[in-house]
């Protein structure tokens, strides 16, 4: 038995409305409310994971381009040879221009043949892909700016 056309209209109108609710509401929660703060939270957990953690599996997930270096090339180039304790990380300054940001950190450490802890900065360059701060992995002796490495 097939339903009446008269019926038919109202239930195909009530799925398209609850789908476009559902995107509009998916939306509106992928949206930040604190940019700078997302960012400066993001820039503090992938710096904790990388430095003093050495999750280096979490932060290759981190990174805006993990897929273009192979993850042990990725883990080789970034691992700390072990002269550097690091005993914390502080976010001082974030800037964002459209689609980029730049975070300015502290990263206190403790160096060896120096009997005082020391606080050394830190510029971070990050792009927002999907929503999401990823972080731009510097190539060697490259200047920080808000424009890239």
């Amino acid at each position: 038995m097939r339903m009446p056309l008269s019926t038919k209209y109202p239930v195909y109108a009530l799925i398209v409305l609850i789908c476009i609710s559902l995107l509009v509401g998916c939306e509106n929660q992928q949206k930040m409310k604190d940019p700078k703060a997302a960012l400066a939270g993001m820039a503090e957990e992938y710096w904790t994971k990388r430095l003093m953690d050495r999750d280096y599996k979490a932060t290759y997930n981190m990174e805006a381009e993990k897929g273009s270096i192979p993850f042990e090339k990725y883990k080789g180039r970034i691992s700390n040879a072990g002269q550097i304790s690091y005993l914390g990380i502080k976010t001082k300054e974030v800037k964002i221009e459209n689609d980029k940001g730049m975070v300015d950190l502290i990263v206190r450490c403790r160096v060896a043949d120096i009997p005082k802890d020391v606080e050394m900065p830190l510029k971070d360059n990050w792009v927002l892909k999907s929503h999401r701060w990823k972080h731009i992995l510097r190539k060697k002796m490259a200047p920080t700016s808000l424009a890239g490495p």
